[in-house]
């Protein structure tokens, strides 16, 4: 599930995404995935998610040693321009950069 909302002050899109920990891939591509596609381009023409962030800690951060159960928790960088906020509840805030 995807959308977004334009924040009023600034004029900035911010796209929602969600990311289902149990059945999607790993969220560092989610996150690129979700990234390349508002851009238009395709996943290899951005630069690379470990210029950002270390994609393999990104994977793990919010893995439970129960199946039914996540690290609560947050973790905001910036990719490709964008700021990416990624919750624990698998909710994906993915703001467009100032001037899109």
């Amino acid at each position: 599930m995807s959308g977004a909302t334009i924040d009023q002050g600034s004029e900035r899109v911010t796209h929602h995404v969600h990311h289902d920990w149990r059945r999607d891939g790993p969220v560092s591509e989610t996150i690129v995935d979700a990234v390349s596609g508002y851009e238009g381009v395709d996943a290899d023409k951005l630069p690379p998610l470990d210029r950002s962030v270390n994609p393999e800690a990104l994977d793990h951060i919010f893995d439970a040693t129960d199946a039914d159960a996540h690290s609560a928790g947050s973790l905001t960088f910036s990719y490709s321009g964008y700021v990416v906020l990624v919750m624990s509840t698998g909710q994906i805030l993915i703001r467009e950069p100032a001037g899109t």
